[in-house]
Order: C-alpha cells, then structure tokens, then sequence
C-alpha cells in the first residue's frame, strides 16, 4: 500500500475544507456517528440533511468562527490501493510559512480556483511554492462549477490560462479538473452535469495516478537519533525515511565512507529480517565501531552529500529579520550545527526591499554555510535530509524552514 501526501491551497472561501470534507465523505472515510455529529441546523432548531463538510477538516473553533483557516490542518484515511495525508494549509497571504511547512513533505499539490473569479494573485503564488518546492503531480482544481452552469467553456478559458501559468515555473502538464466540492460534482464520483469532461474524477487520479521519483526502490535513507548501550552492543535507533533496509545488507556511513553490514534489525522489542520507510527501529552492526547521533545510512550506490555549504530556498518565519552577521543554529533531522547565511541570491516572494534581510513570510533563494561539515541531499532526491530549520540560538525559536537546492 502506497502513502500519498497531499495538500490543498487557494484563496480564502475557494473551498478547501469543503472539497476534503467531499473526498472523506464519499470515499467513505467518516463513520456514520461523525456524519451525524455534522448534520447543519436550520434557524428554527430543525435538522438539515445537509453536511457541513468544511467542519471535518476545520479543527479550531475560533477559526470555524472567522470563517478562516489558519492553521495546517490534517487528515488521514486509507482506501484499498492508497493511505493519504491531508494537509489543508491557509490562503492569506500572511501565512505563507503555514502553506510552506505544511506543504514540504507532500507528494501532490491541489490548488483550488474559484471558477467565478478566476486566477488570482495568490493563485499565482501558491504555483510559485508548489515550483519551488519540486511537487511533481500538481492539480488545479477548478471549484464551483455549479455556479457557472457546469459551462465548459468558462473552463476551458480557465484552463488555457492556467496552462500559461506554469510554463514559466516549470510546472509540466498540470491536472485540470472541473468540479463542485459542494455539490460533490466530480470530486470522487463522475458528475452528469460534467459529462462534457473525459478525463477523471479527484479521487481516481489520486487512486491511479500517483507515482514516485524514479530513485524510490533504489534510495535509502536513514539517520541515527540515539544510540542505545547494552552489555557489549550498540543499537542505533531511528526512523526510516526512505527505501527498504534488510539484515545482511551492506550499508554506507555518509560522514565516514565507512561501509557497515546489518547484522540485527529490531522493531518494538523484536527482531525482523527487513524494514521499510516510516519504521521507527535499531539498527546492530558487525562491528562496534560506534556512530554518532546525526550520521546518515544509505545504499552505497546512491549516498548523501558531504559539506559545509550549500544553495538553497527558505521560508522566514519570524517577525525578526535575517542578518548576513549573525549566527544561528541549522537543525536536519537529529544534526544541530552553527550556520550563516553567506548571500542572499534572489528574493522570490518579499515584503521587503531590501537585499540582505529577510523579513516574515519572504521565500528566497540563499547560500549558507555551516560551521562543519554536514550530511545532506537535495530536497528533489530525499525530502527528509534535504530540509532544516534554522533556529536562534538566543532563545530556540524557529526563524526559518529551508529546502536544499
């Protein structure tokens, strides 16, 4: 069974909680006492048989009251090919490091448009993000079709537009879709009012038509989080990120070169002859030479880079601004190094002019270097080694999320 990662982005009111509320309910992922919990009351206190999708995903009750999303919300639910996680990120432009983070590890981008509006400003800015951040299967999801009469004409005007869009970013063949969250017109079952349409419903391009890079049998990643002393062993505990590890497999240390053969595999508390991405385990060794917290294993033919510098594009996240003098704290996965930013080379998204800081919410393209030498990726080829934050060391507040070019 395969994990899918997906996020949904648009503006305020496009629609986003509706149309995963829409795809939880009719792919059958919420029990009947939820649907029950979720039935709308009219003003005279009767009950509506109408759902009230935005409530499945809309977790705080002060957003609920706003009318707002503004944290990331999450859910999960599984059919018998897939398991996914959703991720419903915010559409003010004010929370751009919402939609940032919460849209780095997904597999799949569905940005919602507003089929009485059209393309916006912010539409053009969550295609950026979804650009920067190498999401391969990007959807745009054309929403309230209902609205418009179902016109196909209107879509494909839309379509056209947002097909120039993506040139210029990279984007190669989005996924155009027409439909209604509301209604739930073509968001997990065929719509006759679409019948226009050929290509598939939500649900089935998410069912059919996800695939993984090209590395993903191949990649195997790694990283040690604590080592665990037990009479004359080490065990070397941690999560899988990537590929599959098996006893008797040779594996390379990428701060050493040192090759090290699997001699034990252990997950809660028994032995096992493989494990795969998202296992949390230890890891014994044919020999004792000891590792340190933070080195990373991999396949011998596909290893992570060593170094102390490195291009990438952040998102800064707090009210202080950046400063090309100061030093902070880069943390990847269980490595924690002094680090600088040496140069900005370009600003993609800005609130400021300014060429050297960087103030809350700009995205842009930067090199850093760190104070030793690191283990590290491309965020392309291994999302988990190839993202940090970097953090003030003053207080451990986290200034900015950062993906490695």
């Amino acid at each position: 069974m395969k994990l899918v990662r997906l996020f949904t982005a648009g503006n305020v009111d496009d629609g986003k909680s509706t149309l995963i509320g829409r795809l939880l309910l009719d792919s059958g992922a919420v029990s009947t006492d939820i649907i029950q919990g979720l039935t709308k009351v009219n003003e005279l206190g009767m009950e509506n048989p109408e759902i009230d999708l935005a409530f499945l995903t809309d977790g705080l009750r002060a957003e609920r009251e706003l009318g707002i999303t503004i944290d990331v919300a999450y859910k999960f639910f599984s059919t018998q090919k897939n398991k996914y996680i959703i991720a419903d990120t915010p559409g003010h432009f004010e929370y751009t490091r919402n939609m940032f983070t919460g849209a780095s590890r997904c597999d799949v981008a569905i940005i919602l448009v507003d089929v009485t509006i059209g393309i916006t400003e912010q539409t053009k800015r969550h295609s950026l993000i979804v650009s920067l951040l190498g999401i391969k299967h990007v959807i745009f999801a054309i929403n309230k079709m209902d609205m418009k009469q179902y016109d196909k004409f209107v879509f494909e005007a839309i379509k056209t537009d947002l097909v120039e869009l993506c040139k210029p970013l990279k984007i190669d063949a989005p996924t155009v879709l027409p439909m209604s969250a509301l209604k739930g017109d073509n968001v997990v079952e065929k719509s006759p009012f679409l019948s226009w349409f050929n290509g598939p419903t939500l649900f089935d391009y998410l069912e059919n038509s996800i695939h993984h890079n090209e590395h993903e049998n191949k990649l195997l990643r790694f990283q040690v989080q604590y080592l665990i002393h037990a009479e004359d062993t080490i065990g070397y505990a941690g999560r899988i990120e990537h590929g599959v590890f098996h006893v008797g497999q040779e594996v390379l240390v990428g701060s050493t070169g040192e090759l090290k053969c699997i001699q034990n595999i252990v997950h809660n508390t028994q032995s096992v002859s493989f494990a795969a991405e998202g296992m949390c385990v230890s890891f014994y060794f044919d020999n004792q030479t000891e590792l340190k917290r933070g080195d990373i294993l991999s396949a011998v033919a596909f290893a992570p880079t060593v170094g102390n510098r490195f291009t990438t594009t952040i998102c800064w996240m707090s009210d202080r601004c950046s400063d090309l003098k100061t030093e902070y704290l880069l943390q990847l996965g269980a490595i924690s190094v002094g680090a600088k930013i040496s140069t900005v080379q370009q600003k993609l998204l800005e609130n400021n002019n300014s060429s050297d800081n960087l103030s809350l919410n700009d995205i842009a393209r930067v090199v850093i270097e760190t104070e030793s030498k690191i283990v590290f990726d491309r965020y392309e080829d291994a999302k988990a080694s190839g993202s940090f934050i970097l953090i003030d060391p003053s207080d451990y507040a986290t200034l900015a999320a950062g993906i490695i070019c």
